[in-house]
């Protein structure tokens, strides 16, 4: 976002997040609660026998997501698995957060988060047999 509005051009609709022009110009902005962040590492196990696609899914399992808020960091392996970090009394990611309320509410956001910003390879597009192509402006929202 901040580059296309540095170009003067419209960000793609693929693009998340916000502006940092603002920032940049010394106003104050309304800022974000929590920072998130996936890693997709199924690199490590790529010609290693792992998961021989389309036969088996396990490549697909290699990855994480992670929500990172004042109160407590929350990892959700993709395996089910999670881990929840109390960061309000220790900021160094060693004391896990074992308040089932605190780690429901986490996971929640998280999960909110994500559904927000799935992959948004087709945002805007209209789908057809002979190609695809944008929605067409006529049709107005959807």
């Amino acid at each position: 976002m901040t580059l296309a509005d540095a170009l003067g051009v419209t960000a793609p609709a693929q693009c998340d997040g916000r502006s940092l022009t603002p920032l940049l110009d010394g106003l104050e902005v309304e800022w974000r609660e929590a920072a998130h962040y996936e890693w997709d590492y199924r690199y490590l196990f790529l010609g290693s026998g792992v998961g021989q696609w389309p036969y088996d899914r396990t490549l697909s399992r290699r990855n994480l997501a992670v929500s990172v808020g004042t109160e407590v960091a929350y990892v959700q392996f993709s395996d089910g698995s999670f881990r929840c970090y109390d960061l309000a009394s220790d900021p160094t990611w060693r004391t896990p957060c074992l308040d089932p309320d605190r780690i429901a509410a986490a996971a929640r956001e998280q999960l909110v988060w994500r559904q927000e910003h799935l992959g948004r390879d087709y945002t805007d597009m209209m789908l057809g047999a002979e190609r695809r192509g944008r929605w067409p402006v006529a049709v107005g929202d959807r």
